[in-house]
């Protein structure tokens, strides 16, 4: 006689639900593991953009340098350039936290 004595459906009944149980359980992992993986790809992806974001107000600074240097806008028109980009840059920032 095993666990559940001369019942045998009854047997078969708890060893389906055990096996349910386990196939829910898995299906669950799957589910958190996809949900944990688009999550850092998103926080990759957003960082990679921000990388990208940055290294082209640097460009933008340094074309600016060069357009006072030859003289194509004036030192009030670079400086006030120059302000711009700084406080995009910044709002950037703050809204990248």
């Amino acid at each position: 006689m095993g666990v559940y004595g001369s019942c045998p459906i009854l047997a078969a009944t708890w060893a389906h639900q055990a096996r349910v149980l386990e196939g829910v359980i898995w299906m669950g992992l799957l589910i958190l593991l996809i949900i944990v993986g688009v999550g850092v790809a998103a926080c990759v992806r957003q960082r990679a953009k921000a990388s990208q974001r940055h290294r082209r107000e640097a460009f933008t600074l340094e074309e600016l340098r060069r357009l006072r240097n030859r003289g194509t806008v004036t030192p009030d028109e670079h400086d006030t350039l120059r302000n711009r980009i700084v406080i995009d840059l910044q709002q950037t920032v703050h809204c990248d936290r």
